[in-house]
């Protein structure tokens, strides 16, 4: 499907490319992967439109009852298509590392690095990065319920510039492929490394005091 009439993205609005099962339930929270960027070399090209755009693997909503899936985006990474020798191939080549995520590895059998971007790409990789604003939250909101977790990453998610301006039956198909995207407002507030970093005492605080305040408006 990828190379063929369908092409990219036109194959992710398949039935068969569709969220699947648990994805689909309506108090989950779906998580969808987008690419980190594109390459076009030695043959080589990113299935992925562009930075931010969902990546070649990941899974189209809409869900049961039509509920926006995956509701938020993180970036998982792309496969590359190679169609040359007439032969499509489907891969992740080691010279397309920037595409793909920067995961711990063993430095066993003579590796010298801790962490690397081997080829290993998927939504399985893009998950795990809301479930830690999730355990964030649930850290400062001990005492809340995952519906708020999930409700605040949620309301905070901000779609990427390229989407913001394209005509309105083009963003119903991008909301079905990225759902309300970056949860950028937590991202801000828990995902940075410079000032301060995660786990310091004043981070804390600062993810407190706009939890707090996010509750109280919600509850006018």
């Amino acid at each position: 499907m990828i190379s063929g009439d369908l092409g990219y993205p036109g194959y992710l609005h398949e039935p068969c490319c569709r969220i699947a099962s648990p994805g689909q339930s309506l108090q989950a929270l779906t998580v969808g992967s987008v690419a980190y960027g594109t390459f076009n070399q030695g043959g080589w090209q990113s299935i992925a439109a562009g930075t931010d755009h969902a990546s070649a693997f990941s899974r189209c909503g809409f869900g049961v009852w039509d509920a926006i899936k995956p509701e938020v985006v993180e970036y998982g990474g792309d496969n590359l298509l190679n169609t040359g020798h007439n032969l499509t191939v489907v891969g992740t080549p080691p010279a397309a590392a920037t595409c793909y995520p920067d995961l711990v590895a063993s430095t066993m059998h003579g590796r010298t690095s801790a962490h690397g971007r081997d080829g290993t790409v998927g939504t399985s990789f893009a998950a795990p990065k809301v479930s830690r604003i999730a355990a964030e939250l649930q850290a400062v909101l001990p005492a809340e319920s995952c519906l708020l977790y999930r409700a605040m990453i949620v309301q905070s998610a901000r779609w990427p510039a390229w989407a913001r301006d394209l005509p309105a039956a083009e963003q119903l198909n991008v909301l079905r492929l990225i759902g309300d995207s970056f949860s950028s407002r937590w991202r801000q507030l828990l995902l940075r490394f410079d000032h301060p970093p995660i786990g310091t005492r004043q981070d804390v605080v600062s993810v407190a005091v706009f939890a707090r305040r996010f509750l109280a408006c919600s509850a006018r």
